[in-house]
């Protein structure tokens, strides 16, 4: 489904990687098996779509104090921002649960 209607294949790699940032494990690259790589892997593509889901929660909370055309930019930019990731993660997580 994320191939034939999102075309994740064409975009995904386009998407900066920020999950080393805070201690993660990068998702450029499948893991080996060893150490559990691949768990930690499905870990942290897990974390990535809560995270992602959490900034989009927020989106609310920034309006209360936005006005005017400010609540549609901060709409459009959470969305923007947040939903390709969420796409990426969640089809990383069905891949792998492929593999297994």
């Amino acid at each position: 489904m994320y191939e034939r209607v999102f075309l994740v294949r064409l975009w995904k790699d386009k998407l900066p990687e920020a999950g080393t940032w805070f201690g993660g494990l990068s998702k450029r690259r499948l893991p080996s098996v060893e150490d559990g790589g691949r768990v930690r892997f499905g870990i942290e593509s897990l974390r990535a779509e809560r995270v992602h889901y959490t900034l989009l929660l927020v989106v609310p909370l920034v309006m209360t104090w936005s006005r005017g055309w400010w609540i549609i930019a901060n709409i459009t930019f959470g969305v923007l921002v947040n939903v390709p990731c969420i796409v990426v993660a969640r089809y990383n997580r069905v891949r792998l649960a492929l593999l297994a």
